[in-house]
């Protein structure tokens, strides 16, 4: 795995607590939030229960769901050299 990626989902334990706060904050001030979640396969499993939890929002008013695609990141990164 990427170190990139690494550091982004165990570099910062409570990611996902962070972005319900901003949720939270912006649901006070709009009502036209756009949430978009990159999951996995190891995530694949918890897209039924952050529906839940962001369904509580009346503010958010579009959720995008994107497939993190190992496979692109590394012929990116061929791509590159």
């Amino acid at each position: 795995m990427d170190q990139i990626v690494r550091l982004f989902r165990r570099g910062r334990p409570n990611i996902f607590e962070e972005q319900l706060e901003i949720i939270d904050f912006l649901n006070n001030f709009c009502d036209n939030i756009c949430i978009n979640t990159v999951y996995h396969k190891h995530d694949y499993e918890d897209i039924a229960n952050i529906f839940k939890i962001i369904s509580q929002f009346r503010g958010v008013k579009k959720w995008q769901v994107f497939e993190l695609d190992y496979y692109q990141i590394i012929r990116h990164k061929k791509e590159k050299r």
